[in-house]
């Protein structure tokens, strides 16, 4: 199968463009609605997270300049302005309210983001529409969403660059330089993604001639560069020494290597390992890479297999299942499947009410990974356009290969993974009407 086979007939640019903007409008509207339902049925109080609160002062603070020399701020700073912004503005409450407000806007506006690339990879808008869908109405996404955290932020960004590049065909250097600045921005949420754009630029050399290639790849890089310099320069000034996005990933290294009870339990772990003295500025960073070089030298396959395992483990389990009490629905099914068994059991097991809650993440989750893998296969003739997702797929793995492996951090791939399963549910439903439709003029 290749994409083309999936696109809709051609109709006139005009009707082509109202039928689009109605989906949108549409996608848009229910999106939004449902993230603004769970906002208003779930408390301020259980929206936050450990992290948020750091966030949030850290940001008021640098807004209002009043944050000192001493006060290093470790982590990319556009959450902490745009949370800190907001409570710095309107007060901590109102603040609160106008964060998640705001989350659910751009949660919305991510699934349109899926669905303009499904669309513009596949030219069909059942597939960009059930990809869209895939986000829209996800349970994960609409917990996350209304939670502080900077992953709704960070992904709103990255899939807005990912749309605007995809499928460049004339190598426009307007929409080159629109990527490379909002993945600029997206690595200033979360500097993980601080290398993906290496990986962008090569890329354009499949899907264009070399001259055309070597002057986009230039223009994304370029302005990648100077919008992610910005937090660079600042912290040169303002706290005299050098930074690139962040400066955590040596304590995700360590943690990876020999093991995560919380965040909390990060400078216990390096204390442990120095003597009793906690590292600060880079020689945490050096003690984080001898740590893990020392554990790959002497065992580079348990290594590699407790890596694996680690990584396996993030990625089979749904993000946001620990939103909602109680056992994990994975324990609690192999509890009954080994101690009970019985009809009666299943009836209690399924009488909780985390237990549908539970099961719609699972089934969401699930159902966008292995949708999505068969949808990968399905588009492997078109492997050039659709390479830039399996890049965001492989990147996160890989990375994550290395460093602390969590469902939180896995999760950017799901957007991803679901343009694949628009696919797979677009081709299911074409050959579903073409089998009907011979059924129904052979009777």
């Amino acid at each position: 199968m290749t994409l083309a086979s999936t696109a809709v007939p051609s109709v006139q640019a005009d009707q082509r463009a109202d039928t689009h903007f109605n989906r949108l409008l549409i996608l848009f509207i229910v999106a939004f609605l449902l993230r603004i339902g769970y906002a208003v049925i779930t408390p301020a109080e259980q929206a936050t997270v450990d992290d948020t609160g750091w966030y949030i002062a850290n940001g008021e603070r640098m807004i209002s300049r009043t944050i000192t020399p001493a006060e290093v701020v470790p982590f990319p700073p556009m959450y902490s302005f745009f949370t800190g912004g907001l409570t710095l503005w309107l007060g901590h409450d109102t603040g609160i309210t106008w964060i998640r407000v705001l989350q659910a806007v751009i949660g919305a506006a991510t699934s349109l983001a899926v669905w303009r690339i499904a669309w513009r990879l596949t030219g069909s808008q059942t597939a960009a529409t059930l990809a869209a869908l895939g986000i829209a109405l996800n349970p994960v996404f609409i917990i996350e969403n209304g939670t502080l955290m900077s992953e709704t932020l960070f992904m709103f960004f990255f899939y807005w660059a990912l749309s605007i590049y995809v499928k460049p065909a004339t190598g426009d250097w307007r929409r080159m330089a629109a990527s490379g600045a909002l993945l600029g921005l997206a690595s200033l949420t979360r500097a993980v993604l601080v290398a993906f754009p290496l990986g962008l630029a090569l890329h354009v050399f499949f899907v264009l001639p070399k001259r055309r290639a070597v002057q986009s790849a230039v223009v994304i890089l370029v302005s990648y560069a100077l919008v992610l310099s910005t937090w660079t320069l600042y912290n040169k000034v303002k706290f005299d020494r050098i930074v690139i996005g962040g400066y955590g990933i040596s304590d995700m290294l360590l943690a990876a290597t020999v093991g995560y009870s919380g965040s909390s339990s990060i400078d216990p772990t390096y204390a442990a390992q120095t003597g009793g003295t906690v590292p600060n500025g880079t020689d945490r960073d050096d003690v984080a890479l001898k740590i893990a070089a020392d554990t790959i030298a002497k065992n580079p396959l348990g290594y590699a297999t407790r890596q694996l395992k680690q990584l396996a483990e993030a990625l089979l389990q749904p993000h946001n299942s620990v939103h909602f009490p109680g056992q994990s629905l994975k324990d609690a099914v192999l509890t009954w499947a080994r101690e009970d068994r019985s009809v009666a059991g299943l009836g209690t097991l399924m009488s909780d009410p985390t237990f549908f809650p539970k099961l719609l993440l699972y089934v969401f989750h699930w159902g966008g990974l292995l949708l999505g893998l068969v949808g990968m296969w399905l588009t492997r003739r078109e492997w050039r356009q659709v390479s830039v997702l399996w890049g965001v797929v492989a990147y996160f793995l890989l990375v994550h290969f290395f460093l602390l492996a969590l469902p939180r951090y896995l999760f950017p791939i799901m957007p991803a993974m679901w343009v694949f399963a628009g696919v797979t549910l677009a081709t299911t439903v074409r050959r579903w009407q073409r089998r009907s439709g011979l059924a129904t003029a052979t009777a």
